[in-house]
């Protein structure tokens, strides 16, 4: 795919004013992670560059809020394990910008393979990791037709609320 960047800056006093801009992920890692560790929020400077089309169903915010975590872990000398930063980057998303996402991406980005997850708890319980025995690659088709985190996952409570047949047999089966 054609590389995405993004910069931005943004002063420290400002960091929490989210506005719709993709670094908005990156910004709420640094708040959330800061106020979870007691920490300051310093001046950074983060960019981004990925190769991961933003709003393509990829888990594209989920990657990024990791790896912002996980360098903001190593700047401010933490030493966060993978699963504290699996929490606090669904902390970011579920809670500093309230986008309804579940934990399952943030484990995925984190943990790498194919694994099983239940998500019913928090941490969730990894059940299997999978290891093929063919060495498989991946293709990836991007429909450039961008999907919002946070409006699907309301139209999916949504079509629970109402009982939807086609949604329930997806859940139970």
């Amino acid at each position: 795919g054609l590389p995405f960047a993004a910069w931005r800056a943004i002063p420290v006093s400002a960091m929490a004013d989210y506005d719709g801009h993709v670094l908005d992920y990156a910004r709420a890692a640094v708040v959330t992670m800061t106020r979870a560790m007691g920490l300051p929020i310093q001046p950074l400077t983060i960019s981004i560059t990925s190769q991961v089309p933003p709003a393509s169903g990829l888990s594209s915010s989920a990657a990024l809020i990791v790896a912002t975590l996980g360098a903001l872990d190593r700047y401010y000398g933490v030493g966060m394990s993978k699963d504290e930063i699996c929490s606090i980057a669904y902390d970011v998303e579920a809670g500093e910008l309230g986008t309804g996402a579940g934990q399952m991406d943030f484990y995925s980005c984190a943990l790498g393979s194919v694994i099983y997850l239940d998500c019913s708890t928090r941490p969730p319980r990894l059940l299997e990791r999978f290891s093929p025995r063919l060495t498989l690659r991946p293709v990836v088709i991007d429909t450039r037709i961008r999907h919002s985190t946070k409006g699907s996952i309301a139209a999916k409570r949504e079509r629970s609320a109402r009982s939807d047949p086609d949604l329930l047999r997806y859940v139970t089966e």
